[in-house]
């Protein structure tokens, strides 16, 4: 814990009436005298800025006065309610300092908040003055004298920048002596851009126990006020804890367990599987990094929360760290830090960014930090959330030309070297790439970078052990998104957003568990981790817990996952949608038009150079090339044939029907996350119709008194068809053998014992048949 500083300036979440009432109940009498209101007719006419002129009109701004105690108590925690907004402020009786902490969620008519907030030096039996209040040249007369009702700093942009000019200012008063707490001329604080907030030193999560400020004072503005108020805003929460570690840019097919090609790569994460449950069909997102991580940690796309490219999700989303903090739990971070934003959303107890942890490649150093963080909370009797993130293997490729580029050998000195370094050639290229020297040398990079992202997973893990705290911590890892390279990093394919996803929890998961089925997606974290520890709420999540995953069960509604990408770290827009279902993937393209050229970061290496170069004599290649950036608004593949997305199937006029029925679905999900490219979409729709006639849909179920019966299904040419049949929609299996579709019904003679009652259709196009 550092020092306290002269200043603080911190985000406090949001207590609502309610929800005060119902923990304070919990909490024990203690003597308090509490502050009296003194109501105005109106906020109009009034003279808030002590000018003695009653000519201010400043509908969100207040005031008070209180008076400290003789002797200095414990921390103190006070919450002012007004018509409009909810403003939590808890003054923190420190040594002789009052530490003020403002802010919260509050749901405003246009969704911001009053939260500058100041420390001060305290005195005894002293009476204090506390104005809060924000000027803005609403008008645009050229002063800043105007107000506009909830238009408040969010702790990060003190800005409305729709109103040029606005100024936030806090004034106290000491004695009845005026004594400015801002910057600027006559105690205002011009704010016209950054941040109010700072790093945390202190904060009323670091005070255990429940403390009053047994202060007198009057407010003379229309609040309601709370004295009797608390520093633990829930009752001291238990556990379990919580691990997640992040890998940065690792394909899912890199690691051994989810079929990596070498089982050498990743032991360290093999090994977690093995203790714990792996998801064949997991999907974050979106393929790129900050989006991704800020969709984890909120249950929602990144259109839902704001945060579609390199920028913070809007403040009023609440994150997995507000509702962790809430119930006393330690939170930490580790590498990654700046890809979670606005910093109030995500407040850390410890942070740790890539500079003092080697830039993320040192499993050591992860070790050490780890290892502190889980004592520190282990000491504190606190649970603890840790997201530990490597960096690797992230470009630069550990051995690589851009790597030497980049860092000076000072910095590389810091590095550690991965436990194994693979030679090109050593493990094969992914099928997605032609397999060209130059990407064999690349591979062999990334492979031993992803190498050395296995050594920190097995030292971070180590860490957790040797704290005592293997037992109870759900461990979750997962990558941000696939290799950058093209093919895969930020963009929709399959090799875009597939996640080796793997579970470990002692306490509820059965070791060595598998899920080739089930659908989930990085909108569905932070539900399922809420659902896990007991802590429910009304936040209205794109995502839905698979906490039933976790338990062996099965659940409905997973057949699918949706993800989306909106622009690169350079700010270049390409929106894009998918869906990935067991058998076919759909990708919607809005931005390709013929003529616009897709770039990204993943050609700054040597793949797309090879690439580039082998095209102009290899026409296969160049025809990769020219698809990767041109693409089509429309993108249809059979994945369980072509996991390399190599073939477009759109065109195919057998596909028609699942084209078809994926655009239903693509427009269904649109509407349900109110994604703002539904319009487009739609007029793309309604521009290219398929003009197609579907085929009969053939019996689901079949009851009947007979032995056997005949069931007759329609097909169509350059189609295969299979016939899988269950008693209870889980255990699927196939009946008799494939059949190619010949244009006209073929019928299956099925005998209807008790295991054979219900039938599902599986039918794809022959690959033979594709020129």
């Amino acid at each position: 814990m550092h020092p306290p500083s002269q200043w603080h300036i911190f985000l406090l979440l949001l207590l609502t009436t309610p929800n005060y009432a119902a923990i304070t109940n919990q909490l024990p009498a203690t003597a308090t005298q509490s502050f009296a209101p003194g109501l105005h007719p109106s906020f109009h006419n009034q003279d808030f800025n002590d000018d003695a002129v009653p000519d201010d009109q400043q509908d969100m701004s207040f005031r008070f006065t209180f008076t400290t105690p003789a002797v200095f108590e414990d921390p103190g925690f006070l919450i002012f309610e007004t018509g409009r907004t909810n403003l939590g402020t808890s003054f923190v009786l420190n040594a002789d300092r009052l530490v003020l902490y403002a802010g919260g969620k509050n749901h405003s008519s246009n969704g911001r908040l009053v939260i500058n907030a100041v420390s001060h030096p305290l005195q005894t039996s002293t009476q204090y003055e506390v104005v809060f209040g924000l000027l803005l040249d609403h008008n645009q007369d050229g002063t800043n004298s105007d107000t506009r009702a909830a238009i408040y700093t969010n702790g990060v942009d003190a800005l409305d920048r729709s109103f040029p000019g606005s100024q936030v200012f806090t004034d106290i008063r000491i004695n009845g002596q005026a004594d400015w707490s801002g910057t600027g001329p006559a105690g205002y604080g011009a704010i016209n851009s950054g941040a109010l907030s700072t790093s945390e030193d202190l904060g009323p999560r670091d005070f255990s126990g429940v403390g009053y400020t047994n202060s007198t004072g009057s407010l003379d503005s229309p609040l309601t006020f709370f004295a009797d108020t608390f520093l633990e805003r829930t009752t001291p929460y238990s556990g379990p804890n919580i691990l997640l570690i992040t890998a940065d840019d690792l394909n899912a097919d890199t690691v051994g367990v989810f079929g990596g090609p070498h089982p050498s790569v990743t032991p360290k994460i093999d090994q977690l599987a093995a203790e714990g449950i792996r998801f064949e069909r997991a999907h974050v997102s979106i393929g790129v990094c900050q989006p991704c991580r800020q969709s984890l940690l909120t249950g929602l796309y990144p259109h839902t929360n704001g945060g579609e490219g390199f920028e913070p999700i809007d403040p009023l989303v609440m994150t997995l760290c507000e509702i962790l903090d809430n119930h006393n739990y330690r939170l930490g971070i580790l590498s990654k830090n700046n890809h979670l934003a606005p910093g109030s959303e995500f407040q850390w107890d410890t942070e740790l960014g890539e500079g003092q942890l080697a830039q993320g490649r040192n499993p050591e150093i992860f070790y050490t930090e780890a290892k502190a963080f889980f004592d520190e909370a282990i000491a504190a009797g606190r649970p603890f959330f840790l997201m530990a993130n490597s960096n690797d293997p992230h470009r630069p490729f550990h051995g690589s030309l851009q790597e030497s580029n980049k860092w000076s050998q000072a910095v590389r000195n810091t590095f550690a070297l991965p436990s194994k370094i693979y030679a090109p050639g050593e493990i094969a290229t992914p099928g997605f790439l032609p397999d060209l020297p130059d990407i064999q040398n690349e591979m062999a990079q990334y492979f031993s970078s992803a190498r050395r992202c296995d050594d920190s997973v097995g030292r971070i893990l180590d860490a957790l052990e040797a704290a005592g705290a293997k037992d109870n911590t759900i461990v979750i890892f997962l990558s941000d998104n696939g290799i950058a390279v093209p093919f895969a990093k930020t963009n929709c394919w399959h090799h875009s957003t597939r996640t080796p996803l793997i579970i470990r929890w002692p306490e509820i998961i059965t070791a060595g568990m598998v899920d080739p089925h089930h659908f989930v997606s990085g909108v569905d974290l932070t539900p399922t981790l809420l659902d896990a520890l007991g802590l429910h709420t009304d936040i209205p999540f794109d995502g839905r817990s698979f906490f039933p995953l976790l338990q062996g069960h099965r659940q409905s509604g997973r057949d699918a996952a949706f993800t989306a990408f909106h622009e690169t770290s350079s700010n270049r827009r390409y929106e894009m949608r998918a869906m990935n279902r067991a058998r076919y993937g759909y990708i919607f393209n809005a931005w390709a038009d013929g003529s616009t050229v897709f770039q990204n970061e993943s050609q700054n290496g040597l793949s797309w150079n090879a690439m580039s170069a082998a095209a102009t004599s290899d026409a296969e290649i160049q025809a990769r090339v020219d698809h990767f950036e041109l693409r089509r608004p429309e993108e249809l593949y059979d994945y369980t044939q072509d996991r390399d997305a190599i073939h477009s199937l759109e065109s195919r006029p057998e596909l028609l029907a699942w084209l078809d029925e994926s655009r239903r679905e693509m427009h269904d999900w649109m509407v349900r996350t109110a994604d703002p490219l539904l319009p487009t979409f739609l007029a793309y729709v309604a521009a290219n119709p398929l003009n197609y006639t579907p085929l009969p849909d053939p019996p689901l179920s079949v009851a009947s008194a007979a032995a056997t019966t005949t069931l007759q299904i329609p097909t169509q040419t350059n189609m295969i068809y299979r016939v899988y049949s269950t008693t209870d929609f889980q255990q699927w299996q196939l009946f008799g053998t494939e059949h190619p579709g010949t244009g006209t019904p073929l019928e299956f003679d099925i005998p209807l014992d008790s295991t054979k009652r219900y039938f599902q259709l599986d039918r794809y196009l022959d690959f033979d048949s594709i020129p």
